[in-house]
């Protein structure tokens, strides 16, 4: 997206192709997922090291910066509220709607419950899997363009290992790892939860590899709570 409007193309075209390039991720994922019967942690793993390295071999390693300034907008702020903000509570708005007042987002959460059931219940599992990876590479698309906006340079090595807070995230707003629970509600007090926590390791200038260590503890204590609660629960 970064070398397309240095090569002239319009901001806006060059946004819309990084979304659709996040959403063909994406739709690759559903395929070997959803179609091939992939397990999901091993082609998603599989798909981030290509495109990773593909993005690292068509930059030669090297940032692509200094944008066009109506592109570098997005990474601004409207008075004292940061758009990227604005732009994260639409999402999770949207989010939230369509999981909670939509028969998509219903069928999702008796997907992740149990799939067997969902499918005998005729839900079109597949077809769904798909549309769940979809929505997730248009969603890692937005989060890219957000990033680049804000530094003012797409850099091939960007957010390499985000997927850890990303996860602690989900696992401390209560997302069962198993599936068929969760909230986005909970995603975002997860989110606070792991930026406070990150911050403040920043402030006590603690370095990069205790911060990673730090988040895999609190992802495996928080799947521990989970599956406490679960057997408490039964």
């Amino acid at each position: 997206m970064a070398m397309m409007m240095k090569a002239g193309v319009p901001v806006i075209g060059a946004i819309l192709a990084g979304i659709v390039v996040g959403g063909l991720v994406g739709a690759l994922n559903g395929f070997l997922i959803a179609k091939l019967n992939l397990q999901p942690f091993v082609a998603t793993l599989g798909t981030m090291t290509m495109f990773r390295g593909l993005a690292y071999t068509i930059s030669g390693g090297q940032p692509v910066y200094t944008l066009p300034q109506s592109f570098d907008v997005l990474g601004g702020s409207i008075g004292v509220i940061p758009i990227p903000a604005i732009i994260m509570v639409v999402i999770f708005i949207l989010g939230a709607y369509v999981l909670r007042y939509t028969k998509f987002g219903r069928h999702i959460y008796a997907i992740g419950g149990n799939e067997v059931a969902a499918k005998l219940s005729g839900i079109n599992v597949k077809r769904h899997i798909a549309f769940v990876y979809i929505i997730s590479g248009v969603c890692c698309a937005l989060a890219a363009i957000i990033l680049t906006a804000r530094l003012d340079s797409a850099v091939p090595t960007a957010a390499d290992g985000i997927e850890l807070d990303v996860i602690a995230a989900v696992a401390i707003g209560g997302t069962d790892m198993q599936g068929g629970k969760g909230a986005i509600s909970g995603t975002i007090i997860g989110a606070l939860i792991t930026g406070v926590i990150a911050n403040g390791l920043n402030l006590l200038d603690v370095a990069q590899g205790p911060q990673r260590f730090v988040k895999g503890v609190i992802i495996i204590l928080a799947v521990i709570l989970q599956v406490v609660k679960k057997r408490k629960q039964a």
